[in-house]
């Protein structure tokens, strides 16, 4: 039910909770979507899947960390 691609897997649509749980608690759909950036490459990492990220998703997802710590609240 989670996984209607075939090519995906389980895992693949758990790495969505973050986002959506960042965006439903701080009703901005910036962070939502920058914490996905984040912890994707994060997860997959703790995963042991870390060659599944390419190089231009781990420099999303500093820019995106990086955006977290400049970002006027």
């Amino acid at each position: 039910m989670l996984c209607q691609d075939r090519s995906k897997t389980a895992f693949d649509s758990l790495i969505s909770i973050p986002t959506v749980v960042m965006m439903s608690f701080t009703f901005n759909l910036r962070i939502g979507i920058t914490s996905g950036f984040v912890m994707y490459p994060i997860m997959k990492l703790l995963a042991g899947r870390i060659r599944e990220v390419a190089a231009g998703t781990w420099g999303l997802a500093l820019v995106s960390a990086l955006s977290f710590v400049f970002y006027p609240y």
